[in-house]
């Protein structure tokens, strides 16, 4: 057992009333997706579970900053991006989902707005983020950037090689900057 499962296992897991976050995002994406929809993942890197489990209810599609989301089987297709644009026609998409990746926008008004644009009318953008009082959000904040350079992959076990971790600016990791963002954008808003 990994060190990150052995703390899992002791101050969450074990909890009374403790509820498996991805298990309920996943169900909440179906929720407010109907089966078959046109889905763009926002950040789908070269692979992860959310991807699978998206993939065997929709047409996904992809999107990324890293040239590694090429890599990402469950895609139908994938774009590489390098700002906020998004390569796509207005209305091009029933949803947008995004799992523990807008805590690394730099512009997430920029962000929204793209979103924003990209969604058919009626359509739903579904995310997941860390709130930024939480232990993880927190250490992300007082700690520079190269600090998590230097030992964040360390603590997850990943591979010498492996990417280095992402900057988190966690400017879209509150209730209240969620929704005057979601607001500005022409966003309706539903927190979970």
């Amino acid at each position: 057992m990994t060190w990150q499962e052995d703390y899992l296992a002791r101050f969450y897991t074990s909890s009374p009333g403790w509820k498996d976050g991805t298990s309920e995002f996943w169900a909440l994406c179906s929720e407010m997706i109907p089966p078959g929809t046109r889905v763009l993942e926002l950040g789908s890197g070269s692979s992860n579970p959310t991807s699978a489990y998206l993939s065997r209810r929709y047409e996904l599609h992809g999107v990324d900053v890293d040239p590694g989301a090429r890599a990402n089987e469950h895609l139908r297709s994938v774009e590489i991006i390098s700002g906020t644009r998004l390569p796509f026609a207005d209305a091009s998409f029933g949803a947008c989902v995004s799992d523990y990746v807008v805590e690394h926008l730099s512009d997430p008004a920029g962000h929204l707005a793209e979103v924003s644009r990209v969604l058919a009318p009626g359509g739903a953008y579904v995310l997941r983020t860390p709130n930024s009082l939480h232990y993880v959000a927190l250490a992300a904040r007082v700690t520079p950037h190269w600090f998590h350079e230097l030992v964040a992959n360390r603590l997850r076990g990943l591979p010498p090689d492996s990417h280095e971790p992402y900057p988190t600016y966690h400017r879209l990791n509150t209730a209240r900057s969620i929704k005057e963002r979601a607001q500005a954008a022409g966003l309706e808003l539903e927190l979970c």
